[in-house]
């Protein structure tokens, strides 16, 4: 056989790059297929057929098509543009082919083309969806059908109004310090918002970093994206109690003062908590940070209480409240907890023993009441304080550090007076290290970490 490159060819099935070439050296002609070489040979009664140089055996079902170019020509494989991604409805699409005079054929919905499929003519868009998979073909009479290319898209509606600014956080209880954030996900947006409730328009204070509020019982924050050649957005909405931080901090203190302010504050799984505002049949906790015995103003949602009374009958007056702290009224259930409320007189359900462990600063506070023996206590799963039947934790007390240290308030502290350092058992120490102390300075101590 012989052939001319520029006439005549070989060809192995319907791909382009299955064409037959000479192999000079081999003396046979031969293709590559999926990276192995296999060679033409002629068999009595099979006529022509390929095999594997590797195996050196015959491939039976191979089919060997003899074609003149100019007779039986590839067509090239349509192009799709855009090649798939992300459009919008009103987006075109486009096919070509660059094999003079093929019909490109293609459907949209992932089937495969042929000559009854849609016949391209002209650009064309597509519905709003997820996903949608374009395949086309191309056809001409007396060639070999192109392969099928494919292209898959994501097809979105068109943009006419700014997405509705999102706030964060988006409402709640926050303090003085928290930071308020706007954004918008209509790409080159501006946002306006208020802080006063008014309808925020493109006159409002434009946002441009996260921002801070004022101590406040109610605080609405508006905000509006603007962009020109879109509708305004919705208008986000979101309140906020806004806590300011009180202006003392407190130690942690070793005895009961008549007339002094403590804050009270339990221990659960390294976080510290104190009692903060009425919480249905109990007080609210509230995270607090400790430092080397002292916390240092606290937010205001912690709160304080007056010692009045005498030993073994303390009261503890809730100054915001105006109400005495009380364990009262029957047991519920198994657990046997008690409602710790407020109440405007003083009775055995307002009074209480407050004892201390000197050496670890720990604080036992124990209401009698309905002939009950009710601890107060940090709730051991919820963040609440309340009072059971039989003690289940440890509470400690922090005094206002401007109080006085004595039931004589014109009594100074010895700030000049030595300092003496105790272990937790009680042992003084010399040369404290590594570890939690007590500092003994005068009439004043804390627990510090050294």
């Amino acid at each position: 056989m012989i052939f001319n490159n520029d006439s005549d060819g070989i060809r192995v099935g319907n791909s382009e790059n299955n064409l037959v070439s000479w192999d000079s050296s081999y003396k046979k002609f031969y293709y590559i297929i999926e990276g192995e070489t296999r060679y033409l040979g002629y068999r009595p009664k099979e006529g022509w057929r390929c095999y594997s140089k590797a195996t050196n055996s015959y491939i039976k079902e191979t089919i060997m098509s003899f074609y003149k170019y100019a007779e039986k020509g590839i067509i090239s494989k349509p192009t799709i543009t855009p090649n798939g991604g992300s459009i919008t409805t009103t987006d075109e699409i486009s096919i070509s082919c660059t094999t003079e005079g093929a019909s490109i054929y293609y459907t949209t919905d992932g089937s495969t083309p042929s000559n009854t499929s849609t016949l391209y003519t002209s650009p064309f868009t597509l519905s709003e969806s997820e996903s949608t998979v374009i395949k086309a073909i191309a056809i001409k009479e007396g060639s070999e059908n192109s392969a099928i290319v494919e292209a898959t898209f994501t097809v979105t509606g068109i943009v006419t109004k700014n997405e509705t600014p999102i706030i964060s956080p988006s409402n709640g209880n926050i303090t003085t310090t928290d930071e308020i954030s706007i954004s918008c996900a209509t790409e080159g947006a501006s946002i306006y918002y208020t802080t006063d409730g008014s309808t925020p328009s493109n006159t409002s204070t434009l946002y441009t970093s996260p921002f801070t509020l004022s101590e406040s019982e109610s605080t609405m924050v508006k905000a509006i994206a603007i962009k020109d050649g879109l509708e305004n957005s919705e208008i986000a909405t979101a309140t906020f109690t806004v806590i300011g931080y009180s202006d003392y901090s407190y130690q942690l203190a070793t005895s009961v003062i008549i007339g002094g302010h403590y804050i009270i504050v339990g221990e659960r799984s390294n976080e510290t908590f104190a009692i903060g505002s009425q919480y249905a049949q109990a007080r609210e906790a509230v995270p607090v940070i400790v430092n080397e015995g002292v916390i240092s103003n606290p937010i205001k949602s912690v709160y304080e209480f007056e010692i009045r009374g005498s030993e073994g009958k303390w009261s503890l007056y809730d100054a915001r409240n105006e109400g005495y702290l009380c364990a009262n009224g029957n047991p519920e259930g198994t657990a046997k907890n008690y409602k710790l409320t407020l109440q405007n007189t003083i009775d055995e359900y307002a009074q209480a023993s407050i004892s201390f462990n000197y050496n670890s600063g720990v604080a036992t506070i124990k209401f009698k009441g309905g002939n009950q023996n009710n601890w107060l206590l940090l709730d051991s799963s919820s963040n609440i304080f309340s009072c059971y039947e039989s003690q289940q934790n440890k509470v400690y007390l922090y005094q206002r550090i401007e109080d006085p240290t004595t039931a004589v308030e014109e009594v100074e502290a010895e700030v000049n007076a030595p300092v003496e350092y105790y272990n937790l058992q009680g042992v003084k120490v010399a040369n404290p290290k590594n570890g939690i102390f007590i500092k003994k300075q005068g009439c004043r101590a804390s627990k510090v970490i050294m």
